[in-house]
């Protein structure tokens, strides 16, 4: 099981990466 650090900074780079592209996070999905 994943450390609750682990799961906060996962966390943390998928909001970034989401806030940088969106279509990082649902790369099946169209640009809008």
């Amino acid at each position: 099981m994943p450390s609750a650090t682990t799961l906060r900074g996962s966390a943390w780079t998928l909001a970034v990466a989401d806030a940088i592209d969106p279509a990082c996070r649902y790369p099946t999905a169209p640009p809008t």
